[in-house]
């Protein structure tokens, strides 16, 4: 009735007729109103499903992967780490029998730009000063070589090792050209700045227990430092921590980040850039001379 009385319409059976089917219209209408919104409703339960689904699966494949890394079996199977450490000792040993082996390798600025020995800038980092220096760098990359590499697997840790030693050694090259530099405290700090990149990324595979060994080794670098007679080559530190950062920067991004492939782009893009800005330097440094 408000239908013909809002419209000042007189009650007949023709107006009455027209109300009915108004009536009618607008029950249709909600009921295909209903039915979209149930419709919408769910379409929008099929999608939350399925990235439930998805969410699971990538929650079963990164357990089942670190219950992987942490169940491997150590009988007859030879990690890098160990044999970079073996390779360390076995160089340090030498370096006592030969003392001017580590001459001929350590990182002597003069040397890289008067006659080219641009291998320096790797083999520096497998040669030591002291039976300290050695011991507590192998022990730092005992405590986290293993994770690590369990974690990255041996073609990554070995870029991450020693591309951090490089750049390291690069840095040291930079800013004390003239200093005769040794040690493997660029590439282990390599490893600390990737732990520290995975930290800032919020990258999934870092444990507790490989938090805890940074905190590890950084204690003993510190014990290091306050040592007496210690000398220590702070800016392979931070070159080698810097150069950890940037190459996790570069590996890091993988199927198990939740973030837009432009993100990962961009990621890999500014890893790249930092470490061609450092190479360049360099470059430019060995060019003043």
């Amino acid at each position: 009735m408000d239908f013909l009385e809002q419209r000042g319409l007189p009650l007949t059976e023709e107006n009455l007729a027209i109300w009915q089917k108004d009536l009618e219209a607008r029950e249709q209408a909600a009921k295909d109103r209903n039915q979209d919104l149930k419709h919408t409703r769910t379409e929008i339960l099929k999608e939350y499903n399925l990235l439930k689904r998805k969410e699971a699966q990538l929650f079963k494949r990164r357990a089942a992967s670190s219950r992987r890394s942490w169940s491997r079996p150590r009988v007859g199977r030879r990690y890098l780490y160990e044999v970079i450490i073996a390779i360390n000792v076995a160089m340090f040993l030498l370096s006592l029998i030969f003392p001017k082996l580590t001459f001929y390798l350590a990182l002597y600025g003069p040397m890289v730009f008067i006659k080219g020995e641009y291998y320096r800038f790797f083999t520096t980092m497998f040669m030591h000063g002291s039976i300290l220096h050695i011991f507590f760098n192998m022990y730092a990359l005992f405590i986290l070589g293993d994770q690590l590499e369990n974690l990255l697997g041996k073609t990554s840790f070995a870029i991450l090792y020693f591309g951090s030693g490089i750049v390291g050694a690069a840095v040291t090259y930079f800013v004390n050209p003239l200093i005769l530099s040794v040690g493997a405290s660029g590439a282990i700090f390599g490893l600390l700045g990737f732990v520290l990149y995975a930290r800032v990324f919020r990258y999934s595979g870092i444990t507790p227990a490989i938090q805890s060994s940074l905190l590890t080794v950084l204690g003993i670098n510190l014990i290091i430092a306050i040592l007496p007679g210690s000398n220590i080559d702070v800016w392979s530190h931070i070159g080698g921590l810097l150069g950890g950062f940037l190459i996790g920067m570069i590996m890091g991004p993988s199927g198990g980040y939740l973030r837009s492939e432009k993100d990962k782009i961009s990621q890999v893009s500014l890893g790249v850039l930092g470490i061609v800005v450092v190479f360049l330097a360099v470059f430019f440094r060995f060019r003043s001379f």
